[in-house]
């Protein structure tokens, strides 16, 4: 079976770890196709004869390149979990997000049936997500509003500590106000949790310490690319 579509969903297997190289030689399962995983895409580290899920993130080259950190591979593991709550449609999947060296996913969800999309989808990420990824699912309330989603996005940072913020469509830039004790949790170790927000909402995020009077320069600057 030839595999050439970008965001296929794949089972590999690793066949050489290579460790002084950036990247591990792969099989894909079902096939006799090898593919490299290249370790910044990985979900962690993995050795000889380990199993992994991930999908295609590039048919250019000699080998297929494979991805575990993709909007494509994370959209479609999510699709699995919730399948049974997404065809009752009790659960929308709006928008997923990692980056290079996090250990998390952010994974926006809504509920057309008015329900909490969070208490629905917690139980079965808890069970199920283990299963695709090593990365853990960190889950967010989706709003059609900007200034609304990107506090959601912030989470799990203390989202009644946000002052205020404010969207520059053209720019596609948000700046998020917060009292500056709390600024550590919004910027997450070595400023992960800006940096996944960032990319799940499309916008750049400008995190600002809030002190009365003053207009201070940004602290972190999230990422969206």
């Amino acid at each position: 079976m030839a595999l050439n579509k970008v965001g296929h969903f794949v089972l590999g297997m690793v066949v050489k770890a290579n460790p002084d190289r950036d990247a591990y030689l792969t099989y894909i399962g079902g096939t006799d196709q090898l593919a490299v995983l290249p370790k910044d895409c990985a979900d962690g580290p993995y050795r000889v004869n380990d199993k992994f899920h991930a999908s295609i993130k590039s048919t250019d080259g000699e080998y297929l390149v494979l991805s575990q950190r993709s909007g494509h591979f994370l959209r479609r593991a999510c699709e699995l979990i919730l399948g049974p709550l997404i065809a009752d449609q009790r659960i929308t999947l709006d928008a997923v997000a990692t980056v290079k060296r996090a250990d998390f996913a952010k994974i926006a969800l809504s509920s057309p049936s008015g329900e909490d999309p969070i208490r629905l989808a917690l139980p079965v990420f808890r069970d199920e997500f283990h299963k695709y990824s090593r990365l853990h699912p960190s889950l967010v309330r989706y709003s059609e509003t900007m200034e609304a989603f990107a506090r959601q996005a912030l989470v799990p940072a203390p989202i009644d500590e946000v002052i205020r913020v404010e969207c520059f469509r053209p720019e596609r830039c948000v700046q998020v106000w917060v009292k500056p004790q709390a600024m550590p949790r919004f910027l997450g170790i070595k400023g992960m949790n800006v940096s996944v927000a960032s990319r799940l909402i499309g916008h750049k995020i400008e995190l600002r310490a809030y002190r009365e009077g003053q207009s201070d320069a940004p602290i972190h600057l999230g990422r969206t690319a």
